[in-house]
């Protein structure tokens, strides 16, 4: 397997482990002590919590980091127009399909169980659709607007991310950790000089989500614009890296609930740097444990889309059965996990996997598509961007 093969895989491995984690993230928030989520039971434990809250400090951030990289890489082994149809027909029909049928679907059992009152002119209007897929809606969004700029950098001759890959090629990405909170802090410091940041277009579009993890993507598509800019990132001394992540959980913990103007931007300074630190330390653990080829990896890499698309229907559903024999938070949390995952894996066993239409419906590509000989994805074989 050569080095890129290597890269591919382990960090193909890490975007379906992160895809497949929202199985863990919506159960637990059905016990979760804050009572924030669509359904929550009465039986709740602070573990979960804990767990919703440091599952959340790196599980996006760190996929929009994967994506922003495999984005860059498409676009350098295809041309233009096969990436643009390539990418929108990998989210787009998802999207749609997701849209129609399975949220429909969990919409009418949260109605159905008094946890969503509808109105289908307000779920139309007000994108309440939506749901878990949040992130699809931004990846397109991101998508289109690297395809646009990748168009008007290429006529103008100048490659995409260059001037910014020479500028830091030498700088240790240890202080590329500690500076990258400033773009967060900034984004935040919008609304003070007059730039609105909480808004939606057409209720779908979250300007601030968009915001938010734009650097997480941009970040992607850096370490995919030069081949040692990876190994760099995964070669960060470790113990640097836990030393930091102490002292932001001891900042954050300290200052707890901000006041001061100071306050706040140390205390949102030391949120951002846990999700990049945790990003690092995903992609050290994955390049160092998942670099080669292993079927159960393999497998749930295959199927993170299906799971994570189906697995949300079935959490309100088993979850909902849960809270009305009010299981205990623990034993409650073991069962939902199990019976949501094994249930979205049979939906990828038995339907996404023997119907044509279905793949094509759910996951974006024609079946068994990924078994075709695929052309050797190298820098030499096609015009970088």
């Amino acid at each position: 397997m050569s080095q890129l093969s290597q890269r591919i895989f382990y960090i193909d491995a890490l975007r379906g482990v992160l895809m497949v984690l929202g199985v863990v993230l919506h159960s637990a928030q059905v016990f979760n002590p804050m009572s924030d989520w669509l359904i929550s039971s009465t039986q709740t434990n602070i573990v979960f919590s804990y767990l919703v809250s440091t599952v959340a400090v790196f599980r996006m951030p760190a996929f929009f980091v994967v994506s922003g990289y495999f984005c860059l890489l498409t676009y350098i082994k295809y041309q233009p127009a096969k990436f643009l149809r390539l990418r929108l027909t990998r989210l787009v029909i998802p999207l749609i399909s997701a849209i129609v049928i399975l949220n429909t679907v969990q919409t009418l059992i949260l109605s159905n169980g008094g946890w969503y009152q509808l109105n289908w002119s307000r779920y139309i209007s007000q994108g309440d659709y939506i749901y878990h897929l949040w992130f699809l809606v931004n990846l397109l969004c991101y998508f289109l607007l690297f395809f646009i700029a990748s168009l008007v950098v290429n006529r103008l001759g100048v490659q995409p991310l260059k001037w910014l890959t020479h500028c830091l090629a030498k700088i240790d990405f240890i202080l590329v950790i500690i500076l990258l909170p400033i773009i967060s802090l900034s984004i935040l410091m919008l609304p003070s000089i007059g730039l609105p940041i909480y808004w939606k277009l057409f209720g779908v579009i979250d300007f601030y989500s968009l915001l938010h993890y734009a650097p997480y993507f941009l970040f992607g598509l850096f370490l995919a614009s030069k081949d040692d800019l990876l190994e760099r990132f995964t070669s960060i001394n470790r113990l640097f890296l836990l030393g930091l992540l102490v002292l932001a959980i001891a900042v954050k913990a300290y200052i707890k609930q901000p006041e001061s103007i100071t306050e706040k931007l140390v205390f949102y300074y030391a949120q951002s740097l846990l999700s990049w630190i945790a990003i690092a330390l995903c992609f050290y653990v994955f390049k160092r444990f998942f670099n080669h080829a292993k079927s159960w990896i393999s497998y749930l890499a295959a199927a993170s889309y299906t799971i994570y698309l189906f697995h949300h229907v079935f959490v309100l559903i088993f979850g909902s059965v849960l809270i009305a024999l009010n299981v205990p938070a623990l034993i409650g949390f073991v069962v939902l996990v199990l019976l949501t995952s094994i249930s979205s894996i049979l939906c990828h066993e038995l339907m996404i996997k023997k119907s044509s239409i279905l793949s094509i419906l759910f996951n974006g590509k024609a079946l068994h598509s990924s078994a075709k000989k695929a052309v050797p994805l190298t820098r030499d074989s096609t015009k970088s961007p």
